[in-house]
């Protein structure tokens, strides 16, 4: 048996302790796509000033591109590469 947890079942975690702002290094191993379909929540009420992800995997599955795409530029992110 595998224990899972899905990204907003967290939020009480972050809601307990006060956590308002915070910065994010997602290394999820090709399955950043599922941190962003379960984790309105935390990403609707806790200012993530930064975000560090991988694209690498996302952007080979067009559905996955978009909706990630979709999911942070309706937060107002703005990407950057460090290969710029």
């Amino acid at each position: 048996m595998v224990l899972t947890a899905r990204f907003d079942d967290l939020y009480p975690i972050f809601v307990n302790n006060e956590i308002t702002n915070a910065i994010m290094k997602i290394d999820v191993e090709s399955s950043e796509i599922f941190l962003y379909q379960s984790g309105n929540r935390i990403f609707d009420s806790v200012n993530i000033a930064l975000v560090q992800t991988e694209w690498s995997a996302i952007k080979l599955k067009k559905e996955d591109a978009e909706y990630t795409i979709d999911f942070f530029t309706k937060r107002g992110y703005l990407p950057l590469s460090t290969a710029d």
